[in-house]
């Protein structure tokens, strides 16, 4: 991999109008980038240099492309070079993202969302305009560390080949939530799994105003062999399928866990998996009606 690539601390995407830029920009947003669009490329040393200058750490994403007002994208080899010698943006090595499709594509996405493209007031037909705006982007294009051709990719195949090309991957989020039935299935859960058939502490005086974060509660469950093996269970589908939802440039699911009253089970076995699997993902644990314990 490029090591301009690897570092990817400043990303220019650029391309023709209907290539997916947006997409692509909403996609590095995600990644923790700064996103500034429509940005005109005289301007472009000045917004880093500024940035850099105030927060040494940021990870800028510009969009340059036709519609940047009073911009001049011959200048743009020229803003690389000035890049370069910058004494903050130097360490950058910016990498050019440049997003295109074929014509018959860009007519079709074009029909289907009724947007005009930036150049038809001044051009006889769409045809005419993306033939100009490929001239006008070939100081761009020229430049392009990596080109990505979006004539068959959906949102998604866009997002997981720009975390290729940029040599990373989109930190899933889990969230572990409790729940109890008796008040009705989170609306928000990817995955919902019932133990309501495990032994129920509520049925022991000692226990029943306890809940599954408290230490007795441990101590109860730690001594259940169907626990110990429902743990197991779950613990062994997560590891089999979280990897696969994570290539899959997902951001955050929620596995949901419910008992009949959210207060023991449920509780118990999110608290146990947030901790199995923190290692490995961003974790979080929720109980859902934890204000109904008192």
């Amino acid at each position: 991999m490029n090591t301009a690539i690897d570092k990817a601390r400043l990303v220019i995407v650029s391309g023709r109008s209907g290539s997916g830029k947006t997409s692509a920009l909403h996609v590095l947003e995600d990644l923790g980038y700064l996103c500034i669009d429509n940005l005109p490329v005289t301007l472009i040393d000045q917004v880093v240099t500024h940035l850099l200058a105030s927060e040494s750490e940021v990870k800028l994403a510009l969009g340059v492309d036709v519609r940047s007002p009073g911009s001049d994208l011959s200048e743009f080899p020229q803003v690389l070079e000035a890049l370069s010698v910058n004494e903050l943006s130097a360490q950058l090595e910016p990498v050019i993202l440049f997003l295109d499709a074929d014509d018959e594509t860009l007519f079709t996405r074009f029909s289907s969302t009724r947007r005009q493209h930036p150049l038809l007031k001044t051009h006889p037909g769409l045809a005419s305009a993306l033939a100009s705006e490929t001239e006008l982007l070939r100081p761009v294009s020229a430049h392009a560390t990596l080109m990505l051709d979006t004539g068959r990719l959906n949102v998604h195949e866009l997002k997981t080949q720009i975390l290729f090309a940029l040599n990373q991957t989109a930190e899933l989020g889990v969230t572990f939530e409790s729940f109890g039935f008796k008040r009705g299935v989170p609306l928000d859960a990817d995955y919902v799994f019932d133990v309501r058939m495990l032994t129920n502490p509520y049925w022991y005086p000692e226990l029943r105003a306890l809940t599954g974060q408290d230490a007795e509660i441990a101590e109860f469950f730690a001594a259940d062999e169907q626990m110990s093996r429902m743990i197991e269970s779950l613990s062994e589908f997560l590891t089999q399928w979280l990897a696969p939802i994570a290539q899959s440039a997902r951001q955050r699911i929620t596995v949901a866990i419910g008992c009949t009253g959210g207060r023991h089970r449920s509780v118990y076995i999110a608290e146990q998996l947030a901790a199995a699997f923190k290692a490995d993902y961003e974790t979080q644990v929720l109980h859902r009606d934890a204000k109904h314990w008192s």
